[in-house]
């Protein structure tokens, strides 16, 4: 089968997607035949748990993801498979593997073919609102904490007015009275303030570099 290649991968180009029609079992059985160490009798007893059983109709199609993949990735907080302690870490870094997600994406929340896949599942809100709405829910949330995020990351920066360059100032300032415990305390603070003023600026340059060199190149 030929399909076109999503658009976000940068230019449309065709591409050819395996489709088989076949027995399942058959399918299932001729795949394992093919190995060396293919063991029939374990397959055939799995097949069998699973309930797939000989004259059952297949369509195997390869190259496409998991319908749910598009979300899979923010529910491993209620996943059973994750550990505790792999739930607290996961917590802690999502926000940072968030950060990544708008520019990888182009400025979407999550992959376009695959939200194209998704729908809203049997409890009460989510058949309330419908696909749509529970997609409009979580990109309202998704923008939400990601602005939050960035603006306490960027109130970290260490130059005036943001909080970072108050920190450096009255850093600076301790440590100037903690070194030269002899210096006039005006003194002191005008020098901490001039270093914090320095600071600045040297932030700000180093901000500036990649927004001027592009146009003068």
């Amino acid at each position: 089968m030929t399909v076109l290649t999503p658009p976000s991968q940068g230019e449309v180009e065709e591409r050819l997607i395996e489709v088989v029609f076949t027995d399942r079992w058959d399918y299932h059985m001729n795949e394992c035949r093919e190995r060396e160490n293919c063991d029939e009798a374990a397959l055939e007893e799995l097949l069998a748990e699973l309930e797939i059983e000989k004259g059952d109709a297949f369509l195997g199609v390869s190259g496409l993801q998991s319908s749910t993949a598009a979300v899979d990735n923010w529910g491993y907080f209620f996943n059973d498979d994750f550990s505790p302690g792999e739930k607290v870490v996961g917590t802690i870094f999502a926000p940072l593997a968030m950060l990544g997600v708008p520019i990888a994406l182009d400025g979407h929340t999550m992959n376009l073919e695959q939200r194209a896949m998704l729908t809203a599942g049997d409890g009460a809100i989510a058949s309330t609102l419908g696909t749509e709405g529970m997609l409009a829910a979580f990109d309202f949330l998704f923008w939400l904490a990601w602005i939050n995020f960035l603006l306490g990351f960027a109130n970290l920066i260490p130059m005036v007015p943001f909080d970072g360059g108050h920190l450096v100032r009255d850093g600076t300032h301790s440590v100037i009275k903690r070194v030269a415990r002899k210096m006039d305390p005006l003194k002191a603070e005008n020098l901490a303030l001039r270093l914090s003023r320095m600071s600045s600026l040297f932030i700000l340059f180093i901000i500036a570099i990649p927004i001027i060199i592009p146009r003068i190149i």
